[in-house]
């Protein structure tokens, strides 16, 4: 067997080259749909290697197994035991390290489309790290490919939606966001305790910081942390559910956050302090009224242009 492996590998590694510069290609292009093709066909294409590969190593275990059984048992041969079970060790070792190296290059794919959703603002940077983990472990990484698959298959059918639709949708969902996150700043704030509002005001402070120094990527990246962390504090586990799906679904991916809109940075850190007061001051009708102000405001933003 260890012939058809090294065999099987020279064969695997020599499209491999082929396979980096067409993502490369692919990346320059932000070609998402050839990206998420080509995660898919590599992984299906190396599933074979991973099989054959699998049984060698279960192979040369079960030899290391019997060997080692059979020579404990010799009273003469119980001194070449341990050299038995060292030698099976670390040829199962060696194998296993082949193995990573040479499927690691299968991910890269789904790596870079990754990269791309995030980029897009498809997806948030705790699904961003936990795939991207996924990506590098054998098995898991075939499990993080189809939900990379997914999601870059959303961002793809909202795409092809015809532009009155993508329009009318992003409304829509704009207006359900203002209404749900609205009644979770109400909860917040009728559930507020201090060190919530400790969290909430330190959050605000570095968005202050990142603000004042023109730092846009990282004044909309502590934004999108301030709302989720009033959705935390909400309580309500199925209203964070419902606000994520209606984030991800649609308008998060098409429309860059607001603090990276030129002139939106002071206007936001004003908004979030009115939001910041009304709730840790616990005045849960001021905290909905200035969160929905503050959420169509920044609809008004992003849709003006569309009109």
């Amino acid at each position: 067997m260890l012939p058809v492996f090294g065999g099987w590998v020279v064969l695997y590694i020599i499209p491999l080259g082929f396979v980096i510069n067409d993502v490369i290609q692919l990346w320059n292009r932000r070609d998402l749909r050839a990206l998420r093709q080509g995660a898919v066909i590599v992984k299906v294409g190396g599933l074979p290697y991973l099989v054959l590969s699998f049984l060698l190593v279960a192979t040369v275990l079960l030899v290391s197994a019997v060997a080692f059984f059979f020579s404990s048992m010799c009273a003469v041969c119980v001194v070449i035991a341990p050299v038995v079970m060292i030698v099976g060790s670390l040829t199962v070792s060696v194998l296993l390290v082949v193995l990573f190296l040479v499927l690691l290059p299968t991910s890269v794919y789904g790596i870079v489309c990754l990269v791309l959703l995030l980029r897009e603002r498809a997806i948030g940077i705790s699904f961003f790290v936990v795939n991207l983990i996924l990506h590098l472990i054998l098995v898991p990484d075939l499990v993080s490919t189809v939900l990379t698959f997914r999601r870059a298959g959303a961002v793809l059918a909202a795409r092809r939606l015809p532009l009155a639709e993508a329009e009318g949708r992003e409304r829509e969902l704009y207006l359900r966001h203002e209404a749900l996150e609205g009644q979770a700043a109400r909860l917040a704030a009728e559930r507020s305790v201090p060190e919530q509002g400790t969290r909430l005001k330190a959050l605000h402070e570095r968005y202050l910081r990142a603000s004042a120094a023109g730092n846009s990527l990282a004044a909309g990246d502590l934004a999108r942390r301030f709302h989720e962390r009033v959705w935390v504090h909400s309580g309500h586990l199925d209203l964070r559910r419902e606000l994520r799906r209606v984030i991800i679904s649609f308008w998060k991916r098409r429309v860059p956050p607001t603090a990276a809109v030129d002139g939106r940075l002071p206007g936001c850190a004003g908004d979030h302090e009115v939001i910041l007061r009304a709730i840790t001051e616990r005045r849960p009708d001021e905290a909905e009224r200035a969160m929905r102000d503050h959420l169509a405001r920044t609809r008004l933003t992003h849709t003006e242009p569309l009109d």
